[in-house]
């Protein structure tokens, strides 16, 4: 059986910044992490901080995002 993940729109917003340039040919690769879990005052509803880092093939880190996604809990 496989994991899925149901993602609620949420508006919440992206933080992005671009800390290096990304030139045609670099090969990028994905460094995400978990950064905080809550529960929504709305039943059945939390939220996920995520911390994500694009790296490129000398593992410079060119690309930071900090991203908010409105997820489903259990009951």
């Amino acid at each position: 059986v496989r994991d899925q993940i149901a993602l609620l729109p949420g508006g919440l917003g992206i933080e992005l910044s671009f800390v290096a340039p990304v030139y045609p040919g670099d090969r990028l690769r994905l460094r995400a992490e978990v950064a905080d879990l809550r529960v929504s005052s709305k039943a059945g509803r939390g939220f996920a901080r995520m911390s994500e880092q694009f790296m490129n093939q000398d593992d410079v880190v060119v690309i930071e995002m900090e991203i908010t996604w409105v997820i489903p809990t259990r009951a």
